[in-house]
């Protein structure tokens, strides 16, 4: 409401209003966790524990899917698990 109203009383005024988006929803799935490390040692200073904890949590971490009597099983080297603190639904968090 407050982004409709808003354009709605720019649009009034006699200028332009231009609206954005941009969904990041998908992007955390192409994250890749060496890079993720090394951003996060470099630019950000993470070290220690903490960035020992955060490799243990997304290394060897596997994919496994059973389609009628077949099965896949892989290592996962890219994504951040749904639903984690790291998860796009959550990075407002750590920010």
């Amino acid at each position: 409401m407050r982004i409709h109203n808003d354009m709605i009383a720019t649009v009034d005024k006699g200028h332009i209003g231009v609206l954005a988006l941009l969904d990041l929803s998908a992007a955390f799935d192409t994250v890749n966790h060496v890079i993720l490390m090394e951003t996060l040692r470099r630019r950000f200073g993470v070290g220690g524990d903490a960035l020992g904890w955060l490799a243990d949590y997304l290394n060897g971490r596997r994919q496994f899917v059973r389609v009628a009597s077949s099965e896949t099983d892989m290592p996962l080297q890219y994504g951040i698990p749904q639903g984690s603190v790291l998860g796009p639904q959550n990075i407002h968090r750590i920010r």
